[in-house]
């Protein structure tokens, strides 16, 4: 019986006969109606577009003014967040392409100067969102500083060119004027001194104020500069001792708020001297000079950070907030292979904050098992550059790299290896940079033309150093003031001629 032979599709059946399933019949009425599902929404949304504009024009003309208003506002705040959430995204798109490039090798091309323009603009944007009213413009006096020529940032001061209009939002310094001209003096003595929105500038104008005061009272008393100076060092030390105890370890390793002993002196005798003497980044800009704003924003050693927390920040609330979010955000950038032990070079950054708190743990585990030799140094029980020395010098065993991130940080003798290795003390601001996250917090305060934002890997304990808030001072009081008045007394009075 002959076997039945199966016959063999010709080639190309296959594709023809799946050509055929696409274009079947089903296929063909389920495409056909997909043009119909589109115009019965499109007919469904006109419906009930033209049964809204029916409800509407039975409502009053204000009802109906209202309803647009809200929706207005609801569709910017909306637009706003997109806006902030888009600005933040592209920071840290641009902070890792850097730090790509920079470990490829790779030279960065600089941007065309009409998009870094635009990018700068972008903060300033998010802000005109939200102004409902017409922008408006400071008036602030330029104050006239003369004999200035030499210097190229006088010779700026001094230029009478109008300043550039700004948002009217409730948080900058046109606002910030007006809540300090609306509130009342808080010491009959000293009428100049009122509370603001900022526990940090309200200590800073009343030590100043004190020390004003004095000066301008004991006229007789002849005080050279490098004295004055002293005093406001003084001064300076008991303002962290009396309202700011927390930050006594701060200012012991990194000597960051002694820097601004010339920055006071200018701002209580605005004399051209002066202003010379203080060192770049924190000489004041002219939109510091000309307008109203908290005296903390001058401690902030970036002037284009600076001028963005005027325009931004000048009348939050919650300043204080933002300055010590910017005062956790200090790092320093280093060569991470010389800190933790790496096959090769890694280019990264440290917490100032985070090694400062493990360079305090270690010493006050150190004062507590050698308490003879740490009391006789601070009355606040602090220690002093010096005893790190001192430790350093006892346990030389032990030596950077360290084996961890975790065993740098825990190790009091590691921790202060990388404290001295990375020149903390030195009290050197130029030399920090700003944690990329700060800028996604806030990105309204990044200038894409300043270089303060840190590059590379965060070099980050797993412990609770990482997590330690950045403390702000005390609101001030009666008794905090009347120490200041007589520490200034004291101050002043050693440092006579």
């Amino acid at each position: 019986m002959p076997s039945k032979i199966a016959k063999t599709p010709a080639p190309g059946s296959r594709s023809r006969q799946g050509q055929e399933d696409v274009n079947g019949p089903e296929q063909r009425k389920l495409r056909n109606r997909m043009p119909s599902r589109a115009f019965r929404a499109r007919q469904a949304m006109r419906i009930q577009e033209l049964e809204e504009r029916l409800e509407q024009t039975a409502a009053p003309n204000a009802a109906y003014v209202t309803q647009l208003q809200d929706q207005n506002a609801l569709l910017k705040e909306q637009l706003l967040s997109v806006h902030k959430k888009a600005i933040g995204m592209q920071i840290s798109l641009k902070a890792l392409a850097d730090a790509a490039a920079q470990a490829l090798g790779i030279d960065q091309p600089c941007l065309p100067s009409a998009l870094a323009a635009e990018f700068d603009r972008l903060g300033e944007f998010s802000q005109a969102m939200r102004n409902v009213a017409g922008p408006g413009e400071f008036t602030g006096q330029i104050l006239e500083l003369d004999g200035m020529s030499d210097a190229d940032f006088a010779q700026q001061a001094l230029q009478r060119t109008p300043l550039c209009h700004f948002s009217s939002h409730s948080l900058g310094p046109s606002h910030y004027k007006d809540l300090v001209d609306r509130a009342r003096p808080y010491c009959n003595e000293l009428q100049s001194l009122r509370r603001t929105n900022s526990s940090f500038s309200d200590h800073i104008d009343a030590f100043e104020a004190c020390l004003a005061d004095d000066c301008a009272t004991n006229s007789q008393m002849a005080i050279a500069n490098k004295q004055l100076l002293g005093a406001i060092e003084f001064m300076i030390t008991a303002f962290v001792n009396i309202s700011w105890t927390r930050m006594a370890s701060w200012e012991t390793y990194t000597r960051t708020l002694t820097a601004v002993k010339d920055l006071t002196a200018w701002r209580i005798n605005r004399s051209a001297d002066n202003l010379l003497k203080i060192v770049p980044q924190y000489r004041p800009t002219r939109l510091q000079i000309s307008v109203t704003h908290p005296s903390v924003i001058d401690w902030i050693p970036w002037p284009s950070l600076r001028d963005k927390l005027i325009v931004h920040h000048s009348a939050n609330p919650k300043l204080d907030q933002v300055i010590s979010d910017v005062g956790k955000a200090y790092v320093v950038q280093a060569d991470l292979s010389t800190l933790v032990r790496c096959p090769q070079p890694v280019v990264g950054y440290v917490s100032v904050w985070t090694l400062v708190q493990a360079v305090a743990a270690g010493e006050a585990k150190d004062r507590s098992t050698d308490e003879g030799n740490r009391t006789s140094h601070s009355s606040c029980g602090v220690i002093t550059i010096d005893d790190i020395g001192v430790s350093t010098q006892s346990s030389k065993h032990y030596k950077l790299p360290a084996s961890s991130v975790n065993e740098l940080f825990e190790s009091p003798t590691l921790a202060r290896a990388a404290h001295q290795k990375l020149g903390l003390s030195n009290a050197a601001a130029s030399n920090y940079r700003l944690d990329p996250s700060f800028f996604e917090l806030y990105p309204e305060l990044y200038d894409s033309e300043a270089n303060i934002m840190a590059q590379g890997v965060h070099l980050r304990p797993s412990n609770h150093l990482a997590d330690e808030p950045y403390p702000a001072p005390d609101e001030i009081d009666a008794a905090a003031l009347s120490q200041y008045r007589e520490f200034s007394k004291i101050a002043l009075a050693c440092v006579a001629v």
